[in-house]
């Protein structure tokens, strides 16, 4: 194009750059949506250049985890209002607050139909829920969960290494634990251990192989991993307690005449305030954790360097 525009009299060179990767400013694009999610991510750090940006996984699995652990009609919908009032009022002046609060409303949004899918509100339940929401379901909804992102982040890191043509890292580092994660799952799962034992083995010799007896000792840490996802449970259980504890005393207040009620209604408005106050934070600090924590460190490297155009 430079050389049809300008009749053949400039000329145009084109080479890698000479800077080490670690140095290359990172160019964020990302659709409007998960955009909100980048101060997340960049919380934890920059993806190098060349990196895959770890924002657009995060913002799926965030949404999901949030909404599970605050499954509540009301609490999602108080939620929301108070995160569009803070969004209105400080927005303007504070683009991180104005970030995390369009962060929360799209989590409230999610809260909301994981409430609907449980049938609970404001502590009592107006219907059935789901049964993947019964607590034995959960349980093996959120390890399944966790099991999944764990592969996913070992697939990204596999995908890492092979830009990065670091063939040796790929191996030892990403390909052993995928076949460490899935021969458990064959054993498991198929009860297949004539395949699992050799795919053990093949991992753990790459392991060795790559990264010594010290990669070999984290072995126990994929399990424990795998487990950490059952706070998503833990989390969905207090809150509906939490909630259950004061609906049951307004309803006890309810027996009451006359001023019963209206004490009944201030219990609960008081007390929903109060739950979502509590829960937002331990809701949105445990549902980080999963990801700089368990997600992140199956392929995450980060320490890269935000472009900022001149």
């Amino acid at each position: 194009m430079v050389e049809q525009s300008t009749n053949g009299l400039a000329e145009l060179e084109l080479s890698e750059p000479d800077e080490s990767s670690s140095n290359i400013p990172t160019l964020l694009k990302n659709p409007k949506p998960f955009q909100y999610f980048e101060t997340l991510s960049n919380m934890f750090s920059v993806p190098r250049y060349n990196e895959i940006d770890p924002t657009p996984f995060l913002t799926i699995s965030f949404i999901l985890f949030f909404g599970i652990m605050f499954a509540d009609i009301a609490g999602a919908l108080l939620l929301f209002a108070a995160a569009f009032l803070i969004y209105k009022g400080a927005g303007s002046t504070s683009p991180d607050l104005k970030r995390v609060t369009q962060i929360l409303m799209l989590a409230s949004v999610s809260a909301l139909v994981f409430g609907f899918l449980a049938g609970d509100f404001a502590g009592f339940q107006l219907y059935d829920k789901a049964a993947f929401l019964e607590p034995i379901n959960l349980l093996y909804f959120s390890i399944a969960l966790g099991v999944i992102q764990i592969i996913l982040g070992l697939l990204i890191g596999l995908a890492n290494q092979i830009r990065a043509r670091n063939w040796m890292k790929a191996l030892g580092s990403q390909v052993s634990w995928l076949l460490i994660v899935f021969s458990g799952l064959t054993a498991l799962l198929l009860n297949q251990y004539v395949l699992a034992v050799p795919m053990f083995i093949a991992g753990l010799l790459l392991i060795l192989f790559e990264e010594g007896v010290q990669g070999a000792l984290e072995l126990p840490r994929i399990l424990s991993n795998v487990f950490s996802y059952v706070r998503i449970l833990a989390l969905n259980m207090a809150h509906v307690g939490l909630s259950a504890t004061f609906a049951s005393l307004a309803t006890t207040l309810l027996a009451i005449p006359y001023a019963g009620p209206p004490f009944a209604v201030i219990l609960i408005v008081i007390a929903q305030i109060f739950i979502v106050f509590i829960s937002v934070f331990a809701v949105f600090a445990h549902t980080l954790r999963l990801h700089y924590v368990e997600f992140f460190s199956k392929f995450f490297q980060g320490g890269g360097i935000k472009f900022d155009p001149l």
